[in-house]
C-alpha cells in the first residue's frame, strides 16, 4: 500500500491544474513592427510577444529565442539589438545600439549560446556579440547578406541575395570555405536551378532548404554536395522570406508578398494550407519565423530523465503540471513533454491517469 499513497496525494493536489505544451509559431512581421504568435496546428492568433512598436522597434528584420525563452530582435531602422520578454511583451534590456550595427537583417545564436553573429544590410558586415552586448569583431563582410546560421563545426552558412548564392565561412578567420549553392558562371547549366535572392533557409541533418525571394520558391539542396533536389511553390507563396520545419515534418512558410504563413508536407513538398490568413493578427511583412514548444516526447512518464519511469518522477510530474518554470530549472536537461501522456499537446489533468498507469505497469 505504500507505493500507493503518492498516487493517492497526486491525484487529490492536480485536480485543477493544466499546462499549455501546444506548438506556437512565433513570427516576426517587419512592417507591423511586431512578432505575433499563433497555435502552429489551427493558425489561431495567440497575441503579440512583441507589441508594435514596443521599445522603439522599427522595421524588425530577424530574431532568435534564447535558452530561456526571450527574444533577441533585430530592429534595422534603429540599429539596435532588443531582448525582450514574449510573456509580459516587456522590452527587458537593449542587447546592442548603434555602429558597428548597420542596418542588422538577421542573427543567430552560436552552439554555446554566449555569443551573437548579425548580418548587417547596410554594409555586408556580419558581427560578433556576447549575449550581454560586448562587440567581438567583424567575421566577415558579404556585400548582399540576407541570413547567417552557424554549424556546430564552425562552420558560418550566409545567404547572399546580391550573388544568388548560399556560401560557408569560417567563423574563426572569415575566409571563404565553398559555395555550397551558386551558379557557377563558367558552367553552361544553372546548378541553382534558378535560385534568386535567397533569404531565409533552415537545415535538415541531409539538406538544406532556401527561400527564393525573387521565384516564389523554396529550393532544397544536397547539405553536403548542394546539388539540387526538389522545389516547394504555390499559388499562395509569394516572395518568401524565412522558414521553419516542425519536429513532424510540417514546412511553415513566411510569405511576404501576401502577410501570411503557408504550410507544406515536408515529405511530399505539397502545400497542407494557409495556416496564418493574411493579415491575421495585424501581421504585415513576414520575414522570420521559429516555431516553439515543438519538441517531442522521448520516454512519456519519464520526468526525471533516468530513462526509465518509476516513483522517482513523481515529483517530477507534479512540477511540470504545477509550475513548469520551477520544473525546468529543477530538471535543466529534461523534456517536459514526457509529462504529456495524452498527446494532446498540453500537461493537464488528462494525463494523470495515463501517468498512474505507467507507474503501475512499471
Amino acid at each position: 500500500m505504500g507505493s500507493r499513497t503518492p498516487l493517492v496525494c497526486l491525484l487529490g493536489i492536480l485536480s485543477t491544474c493544466s499546462t499549455t505544451m501546444a506548438a506556437e509559431l512565433f513570427v516576426c512581421g517587419e512592417l507591423s513592427n511586431s512578432v505575433e504568435r499563433y497555435d502552429a496546428t489551427t493558425g489561431t492568433h495567440l497575441g503579440s510577444a512583441v507589441p508594435s512598436g514596443a521599445g522603439g522597434l522599427a522595421l524588425p528584420s530577424g530574431f532568435f529565442i534564447e535558452p530561456d525563452g526571450r527574444l533577441v530582435v533585430a530592429s534595422a531602422q534603429s540599429n539596435t539589438l532588443l531582448r525582450f520578454d514574449p510573456q509580459t511583451q516587456a522590452l527587458v534590456g537593449v542587447v546592442a545600439l548603434g555602429p558597428p550595427l548597420n542596418q542588422p537583417t538577421a542573427l543567430c545564436a552560436g552552439p554555446s549560446g554566449t555569443t551573437l553573429f548579425v548580418a548587417n544590410a547596410g554594409d555586408g558586415a556580419i558581427l560578433r556579440y556576447a549575449t550581454d552586448g560586448a562587440f567581438l569583431g567583424t567575421v566577415t563582410t558579404v556585400a548582399g547578406v540576407s541570413a547567417v546560421n552557424l554549424q556546430p563545426n564552425d562552420e558560418l552558412v550566409v545567404g547572399d541575395a546580391g550573388d544568388d548564392r548560399v556560401a560557408i565561412y569560417d567563423v574563426q578567420d572569415g575566409g571563404l570555405l565553398r559555395n555550397l549553392v551558386w551558379d557557377d558562371p563558367q558552367t553552361p547549366i544553372d546548378e541553382s536551378e534558378g535560385l534568386a535572392a535567397p533569404r531565409g533557409f533552415c537545415m535538415t541533418p541531409d539538406t538544406i532548404l532556401v527561400c527564393s525571394f525573387a521565384t516564389d520558391e523554396v529550393l532544397e539542396y544536397d547539405g553536403a554536395t548542394g546539388d539540387y533536389l526538389r522545389t516547394f511553390a504555390s499559388t499562395n507563396l509569394q516572395q518568401p522570406t524565412d522558414l521553419a520545419l516542425s519536429a513532424d515534418g510540417t514546412l511553415y512558410v513566411c510569405s511576404y508578398g501576401t502577410s501570411s504563413v503557408v504550410r507544406f508536407d515536408y515529405a511530399t513538398a505539397a502545400e497542407i494550407d494557409v495556416v496564418v490568413p493574411p493579415f491575421a493578427g495585424l501581421l504585415a511583412g513576414p520575414v522570420a519565423i521559429r516555431i516553439v514548444n515543438d519538441e517531442p516526447a522521448t520516454v512519456p512518464g519519464d520526468l526525471n530523465c533516468d530513462g526509465t519511469v518509476s516513483v522517482g518522477d513523481i515529483n517530477g510530474f507534479v512540477l511540470a503540471l504545477t509550475d513548469p518554470d520551477g520544473y525546468a530549472k529543477q530538471f535543466p536537461d529534461c523534456n517536459i513533454r514526457n509529462a504529456d501522456i495524452s498527446n494532446d499537446g498540453n500537461v493537464s489533468v488528462a494525463d494523470i491517469n495515463g501517468f498512474v498507469a505507467l507507474l503501475v505497469g512499471s
